[in-house]
């Protein structure tokens, strides 16, 4: 419904009411009133201002707040906000609830500044359906006459010619859920206009008609052609304006981005638009921006969306974002525990009831629910969509109060499970589906007798079991889906019986049900049940009203038999009381066969805290860690605990995508008496941070702390505890209480185990006081000088380090987090929990697997292989290089679409597709790099120095460098023979992983090590290098010189790129040969002077006499090197001992 007038005609004396009623100042609300009782107004044109004015007079009222004025906006939230609360407590909602009923919410209307979206439910329960109709049409017209009169008691008005309205009736003789249409339901809304008298009758929609909400085209049955329509209709006009336009790549990437992106991925978090449909949107833009991007329109499109990762374009494809956005709104808002988290659980516990299974839907999305719906079909649910989409990434969720009904008792099963085992058809299943939903069972218990030995005739009949589950709308089944159950079941349950048996009687079941569980809850209500807890007997029956009520029988022994005596009436029934049969001797009952339950196991207390500590689920088990104290201290550590006489000292560990923590619970005054814990971190390695780890720390301490407190039975809080850390971040968490509103902080990095230390922190009732301790201060002092909590820290650093590197058996990091509850809800991608990056882990999946799986194919690898490369630094090395020409020539490069002559040949055939310098062979990708040319090699020698120098700065080995250096010339045909694979000694680390680089990059291909695919053994070896020679070293590290490494040999493959696109189009014409080699004639004469030694390798590539032969192209390239190398050893050029070197253009 959408209103005429907000602020426009806001009542001054209305505003200051609510204002007032939100705590608005008196003073204020009477200034803003006088001063618009005062105000006179003028028009504006550009013609000028007018003479005349108007305002209040006497006989006539102005309204509303003006234009320009900033708290018109604030006043109409506060006036709306007041009409929707009056809304609700005077009209009947949207009553919207689980099947179990213990998820409700009753929600009335949605606004946005002018619109508003609200609705009634029918609370009326009939048989009739036309008298249901009738009461929900009167509630529906209450509903909205009332919105009318609220909004013209603000000043404004309903425009009632753009409302409508939809009439979302179920169809219940449907075998499928289905909408009656606008005519059959006949539902009518009349809303009579408060100013003037008149009735309108409201547009009433078709469900399957789309209406435009707040910039989403959609409709009841939630079918997204109009919405792709639209969508796709914006995407081709403005391909049409990119294609006949000049851009830049920057401009090109930010239309792509920042304005194309955002305009089509706006509806995503509630659309399920299918991937054709989101492909029918994306090709046209993509078709007229590509080239623009400096790419081929034509490029494989597992290259142009594949993730940077694998050298591909990283180009967002729709179909993924769209489910990132469903992802991120369903976590987002179930971790929120908002209204819109509560709209999602009660559909996820329909589809779930529907779907009859003994596991939950979304926690196994791959696995087909034929009878729900078929992974490969069109969804026509949200929920359903989230989980095919899922499917396509081996994703699924962990949902913390995600609701399975349970099994009943011993030998019991889901009817579904036995049915769906592979051998039944989707038909078959649909059918038998059907009859369940509308007998409304959901186990094989609910069909056989309370001895458990047979299956009812009603069990196999059309009759209606007397849930206490809301199962939906559902319609009588046919005779064809009963004949279909009765035969499944008897397949399933009762194959022993002899093929004339008749469903009439029944089918024995061929394993019996046992005992019932006392654990469990019972979805029908029996005639009698037994409650072991307190031993009495309950009677369910109707009053005279056809309300449902319970009676109460107590024991009562009679000559040692137990009977059991009628008490009183109870209002609520125990679900999980057990079944059972009676004799009924008028005034006592006593039970057929005695009391149904097993004894329940002894209890054993724990006799020693290590078994206290061992009830504790697995994942806090890991967490605490291996620790050490002893068990007569403990009573000491609880009291000093309470009394915030110890400090929380603690410090974690990250290394090659694993986490460790250590930390220490101490008495300052007393340094002996501590306990000493360290723990894995575990967690998926692409998400670990030290961070997370520091975390993980907190939170053992906190875990084992508290468990101590609670084993010696001490509930009081604690005095303050001051607890140490040497990271800010984490120390910030635990200063703030929680997380700020709204969703988009429920989905930043390691919000699970921040959640789960808050969680605990408040379980535990402890009050910390954070303090910040600088780490690793024993570089800089000895231990000794140190203060007493950085000792602490140093202590705990050891002990996480120790646990990285010797973990004790059982305690070793898993790649992969554990789920905790308090986190309400998480994303597993391969069965790995992911606690940052969601949307980048999805993509890496999805189109990441694509791109793969092309590389295999293409290079003629195995999985193995591709594993071999060090896709992480490669994905840093690219990301470094920015939005640039440079980094589109490298992923040209990486997948073969250089545009060299065969490729433009094929364009243009008026193109030579001869190599532009031997002008011999033809240009492809082998020729470009193998080609023989002198200046070509020469070339080569001069790129190998450049590389060489840039990774002498990075320190790296001598027997390195040689292994490169000689096999990337042997690969290239500069050198007839290739080394010898090296042979390390025993006990040489660094000798093994050279030698395991060379074997695994000979299988990747030495041409690949030129693309950035480099084995992961030259860091590792580098790695060892750099702890015994640099151990204190922050920037010497092997990722940083696997990133090095890789850009290095981009450096080598642009040179070569841009001496051949020199000589193509002729860029060296105007080149100062005889300054040139003037040049180099007067640095061969000291060297030494003008650059530092790892500059020298330069030198040492050719001779002077070779240097001046070379081509001018390289003979430039060879110089400007050498000008940044002088620049970095003296800042200037004036070592040189000339007057004018200032610039490299004075330098040549």
């Amino acid at each position: 419904m959408d209103a005429s007038g907000c602020f426009d005609r806001e009542i001054h004396r209305l505003n200051s009411i609510t204002c007032r009623r939100a705590g608005l100042p008196l003073s204020a609300c009477s200034t803003n009133c006088l001063a618009m009782d005062q105000a006179r107004h003028f028009v504006k044109t550009a013609n000028g201002i007018s003479e005349e004015s108007y305002g209040n007079e006497e006989n006539l009222r102005t309204f509303g707040e003006g234009q320009g004025k900033g708290n018109a906006g604030a006043n109409w939230t506060m006036i709306s906000s007041t009409a929707l609360q009056t809304l609700s407590e005077n009209t009947v909602g949207m009553n919207l609830q689980c099947p179990r009923g213990e998820r409700r919410i009753i929600r009335h209307a949605d606004m946005f500044v002018d619109d508003m979206n609200g609705g009634s439910t029918s609370e009326h329960a009939s048989e009739d359906l036309e008298t249901e109709i009738a009461l929900l049409s009167q509630d529906a017209q209450v509903f909205a006459q009332t919105w009318e009169s609220l909004i013209h008691i603000t000043g404004g008005g309903l425009n009632l010619q753009k409302s409508f309205m939809w009439a979302m009736i179920w169809d219940r003789m449907s075998r499928k859920p289905k909408l009656l249409t606008k005519g059959e339901a006949g539902v009518g809304i009349s809303v009579t206009h408060s100013e003037t008298g008149t009735a309108t009758e409201l547009d009433a929609k078709e469900p399957s008609e789309t209406e435009r909400n707040l910039g989403i085209r959609t409709n009841p049955e939630t079918t997204w052609d109009d919405e792709y329509t639209y969508r796709r209709g914006q995407s081709i006009k403005l391909a049409g304006q990119v294609a006949s336009t000049t851009m830049t790549l920057i401009q090109a990437q930010h239309l792509l981005e920042s304005i194309w992106l955002s305009k089509m991925t706006y509806p995503f978090p509630v659309t399920f638009l299918t991937e054709k449909q989101t492909k029918g949107i994306q090709v046209p833009f993509m078709q007229a921006i590509v080239p623009k991007l400096g790419f081929n329109r034509n490029m494989a499109t597992e290259i142009r969306y594949g993730p940077l990762r694998y050298g591909g374009c990283d180009i967002a494809w729709l179909f993924t974002e769209q489910g990132i956005a469903a992802i991120k709104q369903f976590l987002g808002h179930i971790r929120a525990e908002d209204e819109i988290g509560m709209l999602m659980l009660i559909l996820l516990d329909h589809l779930q009831l529907r779907a009859g299974t003994s596991w939950p839907i979304l926690g196994n999305c791959t696995k087909e629910i034929p009878h729900l719906h078929k992974l490969r079909e069109t969804p026509n649910d949200w929920i359903l969509a989230l989980r095919q989409f899922l499917s396509t990434c081996e994703g699924s969720m962990d949902v913390a109060d995600a609701w399975v009904p349970e099994l009943q008792r011993e030998g019991d099963c889901f009817i579904m499970d036995a049915l769906n085992d592979g051998s039944t058809s989707a038909a078959d299943l649909t059918l038998a589906n059907e009859v369940r939903m509308y007998k409304r069972v959901v186990t094989i218990a609910d069909l056989v007798t309370i001895d458990g030995k047979t299956i009812t005739a009603e069990g196999l009949d059309d009759s209606i079991a007397p849930s206490r589950l809301e199962f939906g709308p559902q319609g009588p089944p046919s005779d064809r889906a009963l004949q279909t159950w009765r035969r499944l079941i008897r397949t399933k349950f009762a194959s022993k019986l002899p093929h004339y048996t008749r469903h009439r009687n029944g089918f024995d079941l061929d394993k019996p049900l046992g005992q019932w569980n006392h654990q469990s809850e019972r979805q029908i209500p029996y005639e009698w049940t037994y409650c072991p807890r307190t031993d009495t007997l309950h009677r369910s029956s109707f009053d005279d009203d056809g309300n449902i009520q319970f009676r109460i029988y107590k024991p009562k022994v009679y000559r040692t038999e137990t009977y059991y005596r009628t008490e009183s009436i109870a209002a609520d029934y125990d679900f999980r009381g057990l079944p059972v049969e009676v004799f009924d001797f008028v005034e006592y009952v006593k039970i057929r066969s005695g009391i149904p339950v097993k004894a329940d196991e002894a209890f054993t207390s724990t006799t020693t805290f290590e078994d206290h500590v061992q009830r504790l689920p697995d994942r806090l088990q890991r967490i605490i860690g291996r620790v050490s104290y002893s068990e007569d201290d403990l009573e000491e550590m609880a009291e000093k605990i309470q009394k915030g006489r110890i400090i929380f000292v603690s410090d974690g560990s990250m290394a090659s995508g694993r986490g460790t923590s250590g930390y220490k619970i101490v008495d300052p005054s007393d340094p002996d008496f501590y306990i000493m814990g360290s723990a894995p971190c575990d967690s998926h390695p692409d998400c670990i941070q030290s961070f997370r780890a520091e975390l993980s720390g907190i939170l053992g301490e906190v875990i084992l702390s508290g468990e101590i407190v609670r084993y010696l039975q001490k509930t009081e809080r604690t005095a303050p505890i001051t607890t140490y850390c040497d990271n800010t971040s984490a120390l910030q968490v635990l200063e703030e209480e929680e997380t700020k509103p709204g969703i988009r902080c429920k989905l930043g990095p390691d919000y699970d185990i921040i959640t789960e230390l808050r969680a605990n922190i408040a379980a535990y009732n402890l009050h910390l006081k954070p303090r910040h301790v600088k780490g690793h201060q024993d570089r800089d002092k000895s231990y000794e000088e140190l203060p007493f909590e950085a000792q602490m820290n140093c202590d705990c650093d050891e002990a996480a380090g120790a646990h990285m590197r010797c973990p004790p058996e059982g305690l070793e990091p898993q790649p992969t987090a554990p789920f905790f509850p308090s986190s309400k809800a998480g994303l597993r991608i391969d069965g790995k929990l992911i606690t940052s990056n969601l949307g980048k882990h999805v993509r890496l999946k999805r189109e990441g697997t694509k791109l793969r799986q092309r590389i295999i194919s293409k290079e003629g690898w195995i999985d193995s292989d591709f594993d071999k490369v060090d896709w992480t630094s490669m994905e840093i090395a690219l990301k470094k290089l920015g939005r640039t020409r440079f980094q589109t020539r490298v992923i040209q490069f990486q997948h073969r679409w250089l545009p060299l002559g065969r490729q433009q040949n094929r364009i243009d055939s008026e193109r030579s597709k001869l190599c532009p310098i031997c002008k011999e062979a033809e240009e492809t990708q082998s020729h470009f790099l193998r080609c023989t040319h002198r200046s070509c090699q020469a070339n080569l020698i001069v790129q190998l120095a450049v590389f060489h120098r840039s990774l002498q700065k990075k320190k790296i080995l001598g027997a390195i460098w040689t292994q490169i250096k000689q096999r990337i010339l042997y690969e290239l045909g500069q050198v007839p023979t290739c080394p010898a694979c090296p042979s390390p000694k025993d006990g040489d680390r660094i000798g093994r992983h050279i030698q395991l680089a060379v074997i695994d990059q000979a299988n990747i291909g030495w041409i690949n090590f030129l693309r950035g695919r480099i084995s992961v053994h030259w860091g590792r070896a580098q790695g060892i290098y750099y702890s015994e020679a640099f151990p204190d070293s922050k920037t010497l590290t092997a990722q940083t010189f696997q990133t090095a490494t890789i850009s290095g040999t981009w450096t080598v493959f642009h040179g070569m790129w841009e001496h051949r696109n020199n000589v193509l189009h002729d860029k060296i014409a105007n080149v100062n040969i005889d300054g040139m080699n003037k040049r180099i004639t007067q640095l061969y004469r000291n060297p030494g002077e003008y650059v530092r030694p790892s500059s020298l390798c330069l030198f040492e590539a050719f001779s002077q006499d070779e240097c001046i032969s070379l081509h001018p192209a390289i003979k430039q390239t060879w110089l400007q090197t050498i000008y940044l190398a002088i620049k970095t050893k003296h800042g200037d050029l004036k070592c040189l001992d000339d007057d004018s070197q200032t610039n490299i253009t004075d330098f040549f």
